[in-house]
């Protein structure tokens, strides 16, 4: 019920009708009623308020540390493929020394080659 329908209300109860007084009292109980409510109203906000605001804040919370595991996992990822260009460097470097030692060996065969043919044509 509203303000006024309870004063009107309090009104027809009363037959006799109602003393100037008497109107004021009820008034000013009304008008407690009504402030204590609006008081339980707000404060029930503002708990609503607080708690929505600590969810706001964990969520937040949350993003962060999901923000640092993904920054530590590309700083490990980088690790990795740094590591992996070294060690594919140091391949490329073993095949060329490999390649160098093979034509160090073929020269090798041809100057044997050379001298064996030389040392033929000089026996003959």
């Amino acid at each position: 019920m509203s303000f006024v329908e309870n004063v009107l209300n309090y009104m027809v109860q009363q037959q006799q009708g109602p003393t100037a007084q008497d109107l004021g009292s009820k008034v000013n109980d009304l008008i407690v009623k009504a402030a204590a409510a609006t008081t339980v109203e707000a404060a029930t906000v503002a708990a609503a308020t607080v708690a929505a605001a600590a969810t706001v804040a964990a969520a937040t919370v949350a993003a962060a540390a999901a923000v640092a595991a993904a920054v530590t996992a590309a700083a490990t990822a980088a690790a990795t493929t740094v590591v992996a260009a070294t060690t594919v460097a140091a391949a490329a470097a073993t095949v060329a020394a490999a390649a160098a030692t093979v034509a160090a060996a073929a020269a090798t065969v041809a100057a044997v080659a050379a001298a064996a043919t030389a040392a033929v044509s000089l026996a003959l």
